[in-house]
């Protein structure tokens, strides 16, 4: 069963490099590699004031949206006081021009346990976040995705970052009609 799956998977990898390159509208990826882990030496989970940085740069340069997949799952206030707030700030003041889409893990998104970090409130004050949801095929690569949730009864679901990141792109929401989803 393995092998006859690793079969359609590469069947499908094939497709796409067959069907050639398609033109896309000029996406930016601003990426953590090796050279950035270098440069900066405080630890990741205090790096706010650069991702601050860059979405007010990406603000600055026209960008229409900024999706963050970073997630911020405690408040670093007691030993940075003010990185949560620089962070915050930078994604409140760039929203009517560039929304940034904050990622969220659903089992932090209950808030059960834990603080309120405050990039995460302002993202859902601002209907900016979307669940991370990056899955892997059997064969360690990255095909498919969960765009939505199923939606509940009142028709309300939960969107995937990427799926986020494209409603905010093209300026209009999906909604459930019907039981169906509609995206203009």
């Amino acid at each position: 069963v393995r092998f006859v799956q690793l079969v359609h998977f590469k069947a499908g990898d094939l497709h796409f490099l067959v069907q050639g390159k398609r033109s896309t509208s000029n996406p930016v990826l601003i990426t953590m590699d090796q050279k950035a882990l270098e440069t900066f030496p405080e630890l990741k989970m205090f790096w706010h004031p650069y991702y601050a940085e860059a979405i007010r740069a990406a603000a600055d340069a026209g960008a229409k949206v900024l999706g963050l997949d970073v997630v911020f799952g405690v408040s670093v206030k007691q030993w940075e006081p003010n990185n949560d707030g620089i962070l915050a700030e930078a994604v409140s003041s760039t929203a009517a021009t560039m929304p940034v889409i904050c990622a969220y893990m659903t089992a932090m998104n209950t808030r059960q346990q834990g603080q309120q970090v405050p990039v995460n409130m302002i993202a859902a004050a601002f209907n900016q976040n979307a669940y991370a949801n990056l899955t892997s095929d059997p064969d360690d690569f990255i095909r498919n995705q969960e765009l939505v949730e199923e939606p509940g009864p009142d028709g309300q679901f939960s969107r995937g970052l990427a799926f986020r990141v494209a409603e905010k792109f093209r300026g209009v929401d999906a909604t459930v009609e019907k039981g169906q989803l509609m995206w203009a």
